[in-house]
């Protein structure tokens, strides 16, 4: 049986609440798969971004690792925690535990859109952030209040 550090767990149980808020509903998540043979020795989490800007951000980047798409948002895996210190919100979503909510309307489950050449599912988490904050027109905002 899989189980949960209980940081984890506080961090998974905090995020849902937030999301749940928010939407005004409690939609049944999916969690972004780690995909077979890559290695996540951090655990994960994932950064959603406007579709917009995906590709735009892609380009930007020195490398990529796995992304995943829905209709509206790609999301980009990154390494556990990678919002301690980041303010994501007016640029992404950021999910904790790379738990998703499906898009209305969007029966199927988001589809790999990248895949990395090494074994590393992650793309750097600050890189991304910077690189989506100029995608967007934001100025970073390097630690929360």
């Amino acid at each position: 049986m899989n189980t949960l550090p209980l940081d984890l767990l506080a961090r998974l149980s905090k995020e849902r609440a937030s999301r749940c808020a928010r939407a005004g509903t409690e939609p049944a998540p999916l969690r972004l798969p780690v995909p077979q043979g890559l290695n996540a020795p951090l655990g994960h989490d994932a950064v959603g971004v406007d579709a917009v800007y995906g590709e735009r951000i892609r380009r930007s980047l020195p490398r990529v690792g796995c992304i995943y798409a829905q209709r509206s948002t790609w999301w980009w895996l990154v390494p556990a925690q990678a919002e301690i210190g980041l303010d994501w919100r007016p640029v992404a979503d950021y999910s904790v535990g790379a738990l998703i909510a499906p898009e209305r309307g969007d029966g199927d489950l988001p589809r790999l859109l990248h895949l990395p050449k090494d074994t590393v599912p992650y793309t750097h988490p600050l890189l991304l952030y910077i690189a989506a904050c100029r995608a967007v027109g934001v100025e970073p905002v390097w630690s929360k209040p």
